[in-house]
């Protein structure tokens, strides 16, 4: 398939906007990890952008030896699973209840009154 002189220019921005998008994303992560593996009282120094300066997991092991944090990541496993299966379970039965035409009150259904508005067909 062959692209017009448009389509390559748009391409070449499309590119160029990207990777600076990746960089302005990617480069912030690469920041806060190299001060996450570097000694604590040299990261307040300053001047720790994309490797740390003295390398150090003591950070880790204090994090780690708090059992706080796995409570808090039990927490958020437990409310991802629990959200996701009752937002499913709720539309689920929202769409079922919405396809049946003899259903009572499915007239003031914010969705199908929406959808009959744009709809051409009786």
């Amino acid at each position: 398939m062959r692209l017009d002189r448009g389509e390559k220019i748009f391409n070449v921005f499309n590119a160029i906007f990207m990777l600076f998008f990746i960089c302005i994303i990617v480069f912030p992560l690469i920041n806060i990890i190299a001060l996450s593996f570097n000694d604590g009282y040299d990261a307040m120094k300053g001047g720790i952008y994309l490797f740390p300066r003295k390398f150090t997991l003591v950070n880790y092991e204090t994090i780690l030896k708090d059992t706080t944090i796995y409570r808090a990541f039990g927490v958020t496993a437990a409310k991802t699973v629990i959200g996701v299966i009752g937002h499913l379970v709720i539309t689920g039965a929202a769409a079922y209840a919405m396809s049946k035409p003899y259903l009572l009150g499915r007239r003031y259904s914010s969705v199908w009154a929406l959808s009959r508005c744009f709809s051409t067909v009786e």
